[in-house]
């Protein structure tokens, strides 16, 4: 297997009793790293925990060189995932933070929670936009639910509202239901790519209409359940699924040649245990002590 060695982005930041948990790409392409206190959801003496309970959390912003630029610090239920909204504003993918079954929240450059959105869940990725509006893949329990996550894919306006579900119109574009939408890849206002279970195909949209589907994909088995792809030109980086967990899969779109390849650190030691998010060309994978980058538009295979 050909290694793919990875430049190193930053080092974790080490917070006392703080513990490192997702990393995501701000809308300039900076970096954000969520950070929340370390909690458990059952006490052996007193039973579960109350699932609405508070926690300290902190988001460290890294600019392009790895360098902490800003950070915001709060208290909120478990956290996920977040994401930049315009003006500062995050959005938070979470515990319910009320009884209202309102699982993903606003929160505003000061550090204030100004809105409360219940989108659903369970929620494998969101993604938003310039404009305010947001992508989120659902998973397979939200998809078979009743409530929006059963629209599989789904973009929400400004205000949280649904614009659009892939599952509502996926008869237009001759395509299966999706029953898991694994990863996306939102590379600009207009064009998202997405790969999805059960049909494990590679679907590419732009404003909504079909511009392509990569239908044979499903024979590749180290794809089956990754979480995240790159994309440049007619490259595709995914991370390994089920069966692949410790390395990446280059796929040419064109001839679907692919080929397995082990990610490294740059002196060469295998990254084990890693989890990763990519947008446009770039995936960043990370561990709890480092986090690495790489970018097709880079890469010289």
């Amino acid at each position: 297997m050909n290694m793919l060695i990875l430049r190193h982005f930053a080092d974790v930041p080490v917070v006392e009793g703080i513990k490192f948990k997702d990393v995501s790409f701000a809308l300039n392409g900076n970096l954000m790293l969520l950070f929340q206190a370390a909690e458990s959801l059952f006490n052996p003496k007193d039973g579960p925990v109350d699932p609405h309970e508070v926690f300290p959390f902190r988001i460290e912003f890294l600019n392009q060189d790895g360098t902490s630029i800003a950070a915001v610090s709060g208290a909120a239920p478990r956290l996920f995932q977040v994401q930049e909204l315009p003006d500062q504003d995050l959005l938070f993918y979470g515990m319910e933070r009320t009884r209202t079954g309102t699982n993903t929240y606003i929160m505003n450059s000061s550090g204030t929670f100004t809105r409360d959105l219940a989108l659903d869940r369970p929620i494998n990725q969101m993604n938003t936009l310039p404009n305010g509006s947001f992508w989120v893949a659902y998973a397979d329990q939200a998809i078979f639910g009743s409530g929006v996550g059963k629209g599989g894919l789904v973009k929400f306006n400004a205000d949280g509202f649904v614009e659009w579900s892939f599952n509502s119109s996926r008869k237009n574009y001759d395509l299966g239901l999706i029953s898991d939408c694994e990863a996306m890849n939102v590379v600009s206002e207009s064009d998202i790519w997405f790969w999805y279970y059960t049909d494990h195909h590679l679907v590419h949209l732009r404003n909504e209409t079909l511009v392509g589907v990569w239908r044979d994909l499903d024979e590749i088995s180290g794809l089956h359940g990754s979480t995240s792809f790159a994309l440049h030109e007619m490259n595709a980086l995914f991370s390994g699924g089920y069966h692949a967990k410790h390395q990446l899969v280059m796929v040419n779109l064109d001839t679907l040649h692919h080929q397995d390849l082990l990610p490294c650190r740059p002196d060469g030691e295998p990254l084990q245990d890693f989890r990763s998010r990519a947008r446009g060309s770039k995936m960043v994978l990370w561990d709890q002590s480092a986090i690495y980058i790489t970018d097709l538009r880079e890469w010289d295979g």
